[in-house]
């Protein structure tokens, strides 16, 4: 940064005195953006160029403001001229081309299911951020490689489809993208998992996204976030992803179900403040269901809250049309990466966040009464499980936050308690019997949090019953 701000110095130093460096008289449509001189590429030059407009020391029109206005925020202004001489350094890429304007309409997919226009203009939320979609689609077009992840909840999972693997909406976007780009290898991989939020999505991004160097990522965790995450475990995932893996084309996706009680209200102002690609599938359908065009259950859930091959359809040809609109124009779309806030929404308490599943990296210092079995999960395998004797299970590690992820189950005779120290607090006790529930599930519970990060050292041990624990998150 230091190197960027010495060459934006001297930039300003000598477009202010070099008087050697015509403006253009017009843009034309169709010029590169930021190509100033229409020399046909983008250069030091240029962004000298751009710095004098934005100085008063040229006065340019409204044509010519397209060229100019590389950032597209309405403004000529500094940050222009430094995006152009980033971009003639080659720390990012292009800026796409004047003349080239986002538009989106029912495809094949939405048709089918009876998406309407008006639908769909509500459902795309916001196309801010498409230079990372188009990006990952010119890398499509070459015939690269694309590594396609969805991380949510049971609804990204595929919960209520007749097949998870082909008619939920991330089996059906990704079939469209095979269709979009034959000559491309898409590889896919569906990271839901039922009942949980962004509170352990956040947790799982190391295991369940970046090892698998995700290009596009559709996040989705709006239902389940009520209750099981909150707007700092949200924009710390999202914020992870665009600082650590700035390349990955992030889409935001919001489902809902009949009562509409989601997390959308929280979300958007994330998206909003990183510049995300925005779909609510909430947005397209409610008003719909309000004037009974449809009914939420049983026409697009069976039971009210998961999709079913209907409301799947509906929700991946939105998806799907946002992506062909941006197809449209992807090989003049602008692929300039926007720049990650210095400063986050919320907090960075999860920006470190892991989760530890059983064998994957965290051994407890002593079993106890505890044993190790091949209990499957998704694609887990492996807990800590414990029916007998009160001997803890020991771990010891440095971290600031301490959660764990244990089974709570429908049928007593297969639940138990367990006892909890870190350090030497105070005992708390969690009971897995989910009594009068609808199914057994993962659940979390936060041990501890804390501002600072420090040595602990946790003790978990059986009080009655049998118990089963997956995962130990820490960060």
């Amino acid at each position: 940064m230091k190197k960027i701000a010495l060459l934006l110095t001297i930039a300003i130093i000598v477009s202010i005195f070099a008087g050697a460096f015509p403006i253009s008289a017009s843009a034309s449509a169709g010029a590169l953006i930021g190509d100033v001189d229409k020399d046909g590429g983008l250069t030091v030059s240029d962004s000298l160029l751009t710095l004098r407009a934005a100085a008063g020391l040229y006065e340019y029109d409204e044509e010519e403001k397209d060229v100019l206005d590389v950032w597209a925020d309405g403004e000529v202004g500094a940050d222009d001229a430094l995006g152009i001489m980033r971009s003639s350094l080659g720390i990012i890429g292009s800026f796409g081309r004047t003349g080239v304007a986002l538009s989106f309409a029912p495809n094949a997919l939405a048709q089918s299911a009876g998406v309407t226009q008006t639908m769909l203009d509500r459902a795309i939320v916001s196309a801010a951020g498409s230079s990372r979609i188009a990006k990952v689609m010119q890398k499509a077009a070459r015939g690269e490689k694309i590594n396609f992840v969805t991380l949510g909840g049971s609804i990204t999972y595929g919960s209520g489809a007749s097949s998870t693997t082909r008619t939920s909406y991330a089996a059906l976007t990704a079939e469209w993208l095979r269709n979009a780009f034959p000559q491309a290898r898409i590889n896919f991989h569906n990271s839901g998992i039922g009942a949980t939020g962004s509170m352990l999505g956040v947790h799982r991004l190391e295991r369940d996204v970046f090892r698998h160097d995700a290009d596009l990522l559709i996040v989705e965790f709006a239902v389940n976030d009520n209750p099981d995450g909150t707007q700092e475990t949200y924009e710390n995932l999202i914020r992870r992803v665009v600082t650590q893996s700035p390349d990955t084309a992030v889409i935001m996706l919001f489902m809902t179900t009949e009562w509409y009680n989601d997390k959308q209200y929280e979300e958007v102002p994330v998206g909003s403040y990183y510049g995300i690609p925005m779909i609510s599938y909430r947005d397209a359908i409610k008003p719909e269901c309000d004037a009974g065009r449809y009914t939420f259950k049983p026409q697009l859930s069976d039971d009210g809250t998961h999709p079913n091959d209907f409301g799947y359809s509906i929700c991946a040809g939105l998806i799907t049309s946002y992506l062909e609109g941006v197809k449209n124009v992807y090989a003049d779309h602008s692929t300039i990466l926007p720049d990650v806030p210095s400063e986050p929404l919320t907090s960075e308490r999860y920006m470190n966040a892991k989760m530890y599943w059983c064998g994957e990296g965290l051994e407890p210092t002593s079993l106890g009464s505890w044993t190790v079995d091949n209990y499957t999960s998704y694609d887990f395998v492996g807990s800590w499980v414990v029916s007998s004797g009160t001997r803890p299970m020991i771990f010891d590690f440095e971290a600031s936050n301490i959660s764990i992820l244990y089974e709570r189950r429908v049928d007593l005779s297969r639940t138990g308690k367990i006892k909890i120290t870190v350090d030497s607090g105070g005992p708390q006790y969690l009971d897995s019997y989910f009594e009068n529930g609808w199914g057994n599930y993962k659940a979390l519970f936060t041990v501890m949090e804390s501002d600072v990060s420090a040595p602990h050292k946790l003790r978990i041990a059986r009080s009655g019953g049998e118990f089963r624990l997956m995962a130990i998150l820490l960060s």
